[in-house]
């Protein structure tokens, strides 16, 4: 192989890494955009609620109403993970804002901890 051909092929084997690196980083985003923040709960809101009003958008890996590690009581937001990207956006557009146990609730993609 002469210089110019395996300087080409050194180039060329750098971006397919470069390029391979972009897409592995926008399908680990992809993963966190299936992740949704729901706020604003009223304190006797269930994660069975919660988990039965997001299973009628699509389907649920996870659903985890986060809780006071003294008093065992809802802090008044939970995240829900959806496997699914489209069923993840329906749910946010019919659920963001809706009446929840007399509170108005806010639903939205969760952040990456990197992103904030």
């Amino acid at each position: 192989m002469g210089s110019a051909s395996h300087a080409f092929f050194i180039a060329r084997s750098s971006l397919w890494r470069v390029n391979l690196a972009s897409l592995e980083k926008r399908l680990l985003k992809d993963e966190n955009d299936m992740k949704i923040l729901v706020r604003n709960l009223a304190r006797n809101t269930t994660e069975e609620e919660l988990h039965r009003l997001f299973s009628a958008h699509g389907t649920l890996q996870s659903c985890n109403l986060v809780l006071d590690k003294e008093t065992g009581e809802s802090k008044g937001f939970a995240f829900v993970e959806m496997p699914k990207v489209g069923e993840v956006k329906v749910a946010i557009k019919a659920l963001n804002g809706m009446d929840l146990d007399g509170n108005k609730i806010r639903v939205k993609k969760a952040e990456d901890k990197a992103e904030k």
